[in-house]
């Protein structure tokens, strides 16, 4: 799954049967690279919820237990300040020759563990068109920063 795709799903607790609010980004852990959690908005402001209280993840929806386990999760997301999708996308893709690849166009994850099973860099694109993509494994990233992502060059 396109992890943008989570974007705009409304976020539903299976308990209280409340819709909690709807996803505004993914956030990720860096080592190994993994959804951690979503970033939702709420009525009442933004809050996150951890990938690990997601039950199952619809065309439409976004399931999670309850509001309670939410509520505990969030403020130690919150606390680690993990960078979200649209942080990744801005990266710079170099591999340890020093070659620029580009940017990360396109991040494919297991909807069940968040797990991250391919990433689409892409390089020289205008408005969306065009240009050169590679695909990489998860295995392939050495680091992730503030600035870059370092990956191993490709076989």
């Amino acid at each position: 799954m396109d992890a943008h795709q989570l974007k705009g799903l409304a976020v539903i607790t299976l308990a209280e049967a409340e819709r909690v609010g709807r996803v505004e980004d993914v956030v990720f852990e860096t080592s190994p690279l993994r959804a951690a959690g979503l970033r939702l908005r709420t009525e009442t402001g933004d809050r996150l919820v951890a990938f690990s209280d997601i039950r199952s993840i619809g065309a439409d929806a976004i399931i999670t237990e309850n509001v309670t386990s939410a509520e505990q999760n969030d403020a130690a997301l919150n606390r680690r300040q993990l960078p979200g999708l649209e942080d990744l996308r801005k990266l710079n893709v170099v591999d340890e020759e020093g070659q620029f690849l580009g940017h990360i166009g396109r991040l494919e994850m297991d909807p069940g563990t968040g797990t991250v099973e391919r990433i689409e860099v892409r390089k020289g694109e205008v408005l969306g068109m065009g240009g050169e993509g590679r695909t990489l494994s998860p295995d392939q990233i050495i680091s992730v920063g503030a600035e870059l992502i370092t990956v191993r060059r490709a076989a």
